[in-house]
């Protein structure tokens, strides 16, 4: 039986389960368990970035840039937008909405980091974990942009119930399997490991 399983089984993808396991499903249970506090505790952690210069570069670079991009999403998606906003229109009617600081997704890349963190080997070369690095935060940030498109469409289409629900524990799942495809992705077809040879050029 030992046989069987030891020739069935790609050591690779065995490496890669375990460490999705290890890594990121116990986490996601965790955080379903301590989800209450963790919103909680969001409010709490804002609060402190405010008072940081970290704050003034989100709300006055990334805020206006993440706009016009979350603005360009919802015009192909049929929402009635005010031109150079992303204030909602219904029936005639604003519905009074726009992106502030706290809800760009900044959280997301501070989970990113922590895993690029623990996800990272010596065994991989440095270019290949330059690459990896680009792919995460160049990809949260696209996540992001759609992440919010899609809250605002779902206001317009859907109400304030479904929207609120989509916000607050929606977009935290939605995290979670962005975070573990983009492992997923980076160990099958970005990280390379180093042999002998190569590991003095990198």
């Amino acid at each position: 039986m030992k046989q069987i399983y030891s020739s069935t089984i790609n050591p690779r993808i065995y490496e890669v389960s375990r460490w999705l396991v290890i890594h990121l499903v116990l986490p996601l249970f965790f955080i379903f368990l301590f989800l209450p506090l963790f919103l909680t505790l969001d409010n709490l952690f804002a609060k402190i970035a405010e008072q940081t210069f970290f704050f003034r570069v989100i709300e006055n670079v990334l805020v206006p840039y993440e706009e016009v991009l979350v603005g360009t999403l919802l015009k192909l998606a049929g929402v009635p937008i005010l031109e150079g906003t992303v204030e909602v229109i219904k029936n005639g009617q604003s519905l009074k909405t726009y992106i502030s600081w706290n809800c760009i997704g900044w959280q997301s890349f501070v989970i990113l980091g922590i895993s690029l963190w623990g996800g990272f080997s010596k065994k991989y070369t440095r270019f290949s974990k330059i690459e990896v690095l680009l792919i995460g935060f160049l990809g949260t940030f696209i996540f992001n942009v759609i992440r919010i498109a899609l809250i605002l469409a779902i206001l317009y289409y859907f109400g304030g119930v479904a929207t609120d629900l989509t916000h607050k524990y929606g977009a935290v799942l939605l995290s979670m399997f962005w975070l573990a495809f983009f492992w997923w992705f980076s160990y099958k077809y970005v990280l390379e490991e180093r042999s002998d040879k190569r590991e003095s050029e990198y």
